[in-house]
């Protein structure tokens, strides 16, 4: 059938799109009560798959505590417990290093392991503010010891 013989049988009105649709292809018609239906027996009685373990969350680093290191040492505690001052006294060493990001990047990532590749991300964003807020913090441990070192030579 060409396109005049189409349009000689339906006339000058244009055909309800659903009828044309209907001449074309088959309707299937969908009882509500089967959309209702359970997809299976664990659906039917309330049957939930056991979760896949998950790794800890990640505390954020953006923290209201003041302390840019807290969260990130939080987070390494968490993921390393047997490790954790071993790793974070390589990590520290690390970011004080005169190694640029890019060189120290791959080593980050090897230290700390692909599940915590944005926490290396964020570590090496922030390494300045890090390796500041801990050279100021171990400067004022060390002059509070020698204060405290000065009153107990005092008190002698």
């Amino acid at each position: 059938m060409d396109l005049l013989d189409f349009i000689e049988r339906i006339g000058d009105d244009p055909p309800d799109p659903p009828k044309v649709a209907v001449s074309y292809h088959q309707t299937i018609h969908v009882d509500s009560e089967f959309l209702e239906w359970p997809n299976s027996e664990a659906e039917s009685a309330d049957f939930s798959a056991p979760e896949a373990p998950s790794l800890p969350q990640v505390p954020s680093t953006s923290g209201s505590s003041g302390s840019i290191f807290q969260p990130i040492s939080d987070t390494l505690l968490v993921y390393f417990p047997d490790t954790f001052e071993t790793i974070t006294q390589n990590l520290l060493e690390m970011l004080s290093s005169t190694r640029s990001d890019n060189d120290i990047q791959s080593e980050l990532i090897e230290l700390l392991g692909f599940e915590l590749f944005e926490l290396a991300g964020d570590i090496l964003e922030k390494r300045n503010k890090i390796v500041y807020e801990i050279k100021t913090k171990a400067l004022a441990l060390a002059e509070e010891a020698k204060q405290n070192k000065a009153k107990n030579l005092r008190k002698n």
